[in-house]
């Protein structure tokens, strides 16, 4: 199974609107193929309301798939 990554720049770089467009891809298509996602917020996201915004979109997309059966969410040790 092919890794799927949301989005990574080598040096950084990244920005709150990039990381939820990687994100939020990534999730439609672990939802689409299955597979394992996971999902990392850096403490980058949190320092403005408007990257605090993204990570509650993206968390919020995640319940949206989660209640429709599409995926599992857990913490990663509970997946062994």
């Amino acid at each position: 199974m092919k890794p799927k990554v949301a989005l990574f720049l080598p040096g950084g770089g990244v920005t709150g609107g990039m990381y939820q467009i990687g994100a939020l891809a990534a999730l439609e298509d672990t939802a689409r193929d299955g597979g394992f996602l996971a999902l990392l917020f850096h403490p980058f996201l949190a320092d403005t309301d408007e990257r605090v915004q993204v990570i509650r979109d993206v968390l919020a997309r995640v319940r949206a798939i989660v209640d429709a059966g599409a995926i599992r969410c857990a913490p990663c040790r509970d997946l062994v």
